[in-house]
């Protein structure tokens, strides 16, 4: 079987807040888009009754553009030079582009045990531009450096999942062990960095079926996870 799966999303939105405290007007203004366009293609060969083997590939290209704006000046503290500021803006845009490409082999033994294992690739690359600006009505007063963003950050993950469901009469072990390698590429306005981390995450699980209509399920994972463009 082959099936191919096309997403495709555009928005415009326009979020507003106006909040009165103490006879002073707080208002906020969010106005974001986004555009994607998703594409996903699943090939599945049942090449015998147990044994089923998966070809995934998978793209993903985002826009996300955000324009902020608040009318008061909440960050004395931060900037005291800035005595003459009485609002605050910034545009941001943020892209991501995503390809991954997977191999997912099951076989179900003639005891019921269940066994996969998946090979893959994700690539992800993100770009997030900031741009903050403290104002006095509409004029730009500054723009402080530390306060600003324009950063790639590439992420490549080559990984191998397993499980393995070992079957004794009404009670199920399931084991997993995913490893990971990854490659991570930071860059900024002037510099760049990048780090290779490898992970395991292990899992254990316990189900036990009682009857038709009950089950109890237990678990127990070990996870590390990579970070996030907004983590940095």
């Amino acid at each position: 079987m082959l099936e191919a799966t096309t997403k495709f999303n555009s928005g415009n939105y326009n979020d507003g807040s106006n909040l009165i405290f103490n006879e002073n007007s707080t208002i906020e203004n969010l106005k974001h888009q986004n555009t994607l366009f998703d594409q996903k293609i699943n090939y599945t060969n049942k090449f015998t009754d147990k044994k089923v083997f998966l070809l995934t590939g998978h793209f993903t290209q985002e826009k996300s553009p955000q324009n902020y704006s608040i009318n008061q000046f909440f960050y004395q503290d931060l900037f005291p030079d800035a005595t003459n500021a009485n609002n605050v803006k910034q545009q941001s845009t943020n892209q991501m582009q995503f390809a991954g490409v997977s191999a997912h082999l099951l076989d179900r033994k003639p005891n019921g045990n269940l066994l996969e294992l998946q090979f893959g690739n994700e690539y992800r690359k993100d770009k997030l531009n900031t741009e903050f600006s403290i104002l006095e009505n509409d004029t730009t007063l500054e723009q402080p450096i530390n306060y600003q963003n324009n950063t790639t950050y590439t992420v490549n993950d080559l990984y191998i999942k397993s499980k393995y469901r070992y079957k004794i009469g009404d009670f199920g072990l399931t084991g997993k062990l995913n490893i990971h390698q990854l490659f991570n590429q930071l860059d900024f306005r002037n510099s760049s960095e990048s780090q290779n981390p490898f992970f395991l995450n292990p899992s254990i699980g316990l189900d036990w079926k009682i009857n038709d209509k009950n089950k109890i399920t237990s678990s127990y994972s070990y996870n590390t996870t990579n970070a996030t463009i907004l983590d940095i």
